[in-house]
């Protein structure tokens, strides 16, 4: 009897076992892309990469359930089949705190809205899209993206915490639109790699002070960091195609702007009345620098220009009353009219090689002793 009693319980606690394990809330829920296809699958939300989608309908994309726990695994298959998506319920789970999303999965879409408890999630290198994702996570704090990037739309927005962006792969459409709108917190973008356009216009960069380009950049729109007033430093060190209308004005923190390769344009009034600019260092050829560019920088005191300038745009330099040294140690096709003009204490220009063309005023109001 007492053996039998035995057995009964040893069965009781394996059942149970496999209750508890079966019964777990894993917070995902799966679906086959051929069901979705062919209307099989209600009350989901509506994927639009499935439109371009070329892989296996056999695969699966996966849905954080609307009960999701605090800590949410994104497998990279189920039965066996890979899983290539992952979206959120159309109620999004309040509780979810860290979500690891498995390596394979490429495409993230309607994913983390209003997720209130969100700190952190774990992007694997397989992901070429982001789309409407991670929207109002105010608690969502840093961002590394380790993968190249195709499509990045309307996503990271007014997620106050986040305080660090970092991308390790390429950004192919850029960073435009919504993209980090209302992303108040923010205080460091790095870029390793090569990037199509930044370009966005927002006043939201309030506690911005470091912005890191190591790859090429494309563009840098206009207005992107007007009046980032705790912005300290700018640094790019790939080649850069466009710095538009007044991307940096008005940034009154901004000490250095550093291009460790060529910039073919910097544009009207890209960093003028940046108050506490010390010091522009560019490193290879520059196109065109634009009319009244750095006009207004109170503080700079030395410009060195190293490599060949095509042209100076007028006023580029105005009114940098504190001026007392520029050198041009290289060719410069044209000075525009006025590029130099009410640099008060602007007393020493010196020359290494050949002007092409010195329009009126080019330096008129300077105090200049040696030229």
């Amino acid at each position: 009897m007492k053996k039998l009693t035995a057995v009964v319980l040893s069965v009781l606690t394996l059942l149970s076992c496999v209750c508890l394990s079966s019964c777990e809330n894993t917070g995902v829920n799966f679906y086959k892309i051929s069901d979705i296809r062919e209307n099989k699958v209600e009350g989901i939300q509506k994927l639009d990469f499935l439109k371009g989608y070329v892989g296996s309908d056999d695969a699966y994309v996966c849905e954080i359930k609307s009960d999701a726990p605090a800590s949410v695994t994104v497998p990279a298959s189920n039965e066996k089949k890979p899983v290539v998506g992952v979206f959120s319920a159309p109620d999004p789970s309040k509780d979810v705190q860290t979500v690891k999303i498995a390596k394979g999965v490429k495409y993230i879409e309607k994913c983390f809205y209003q997720c209130g408890s969100l700190r952190s999630v774990e992007i694997p290198k397989t992901v070429e899209s982001i789309k409407d994702s991670f929207v109002q996570c105010p608690a969502f704090e840093s961002l590394e993206i380790k993968s190249d990037i195709k499509v990045l739309e309307n996503s990271f927005v007014k997620c106050e915490s986040l305080e660090e962006v970092t991308f390790k792969g390429t950004v192919e459409n850029g960073i435009k639109g919504k993209v980090f709108s209302g992303c108040t917190g923010i205080e460091k973008f790095e870029f390793k790699n090569d990037l199509s356009a930044f370009n966005i216009q927002t006043s939201d960069f309030k506690a911005l002070e470091e912005l890191y380009f190591k790859g090429k950049v494309d563009t840098i729109g206009e207005y992107c960091f007007s009046n980032c007033e705790k912005l300290k430093s700018v640094q790019f060190d790939g080649d850069v195609n466009v710095i538009e209308k007044e991307a940096f004005s008005g940034c009154s923190s901004l000490e250095s702007v550093v291009f460790n390769d060529g910039v073919d344009t910097i544009g009207e009034s890209a960093f003028s009345d940046c108050g506490n600019l010390k010091e522009i260092e560019i490193n290879d050829d520059v196109d065109s620098i634009g009319s009244s560019a750095f006009s207004e920088c109170k503080n700079l005191k030395s410009v060195e220009f190293n490599h060949k300038v095509n042209e100076f745009g007028e006023r580029s330099f105005s009114k940098c009353e504190n001026l007392e040294t520029v050198k041009f140690n290289a060719k410069i096709n044209i000075f525009g009219i006025d590029s130099f003009t009410d640099c008060d204490n602007l007393k020493t220009i010196k020359f290494n090689n050949k002007i092409d063309t010195l329009k009126n005023g080019a330096f008129a109001g300077c105090g200049v002793n040696s030229l």
